[in-house]
């Protein structure tokens, strides 16, 4: 919802995100991506934080990558984020192993440490 003559900022779009990120719902997530980079509002650390945040969450590890990379300040925040992305698909990929051996189990330990 827009009204005139007020602007949306970072913290709006920050709680939107949030929203997307808990209802599950990855399109609008991207489209608010989008309106922020067309209507060019300023990403600040945390606006940055909460985009990687929603694609970690929803497994797109492609453009977390992607985001993480782009980013000039890494803080804990965005570290745990992208930790946290991929041992979903570590997992993920562990349950899919036909045959489980001590080196893969021993493998997703270590990935744990």
């Amino acid at each position: 919802m827009r009204c005139p003559g007020v602007k949306p900022n970072s913290i709006t779009f920050l709680g939107l995100l949030g929203t997307c990120t808990k209802s599950g719902d990855l399109g609008i997530g991207k489209l608010i991506q989008l309106y922020i980079i067309k209507k060019d509002i300023p990403v600040t650390e945390n606006l940055r934080n909460g985009l990687l945040y929603m694609y970690t969450k929803f497994g797109d590890t492609y453009y977390a990558l992607k985001l993480f990379h782009m980013m000039d300040v890494k803080t804990v925040c965005s570290w745990t984020s992208m930790i946290c992305g991929f041992k979903q698909k570590v997992e993920k990929i562990l349950t899919e192993m036909p045959e489980k051996d001590l080196i893969s189990w021993n493998s997703m330990v270590v990935g744990y440490a």
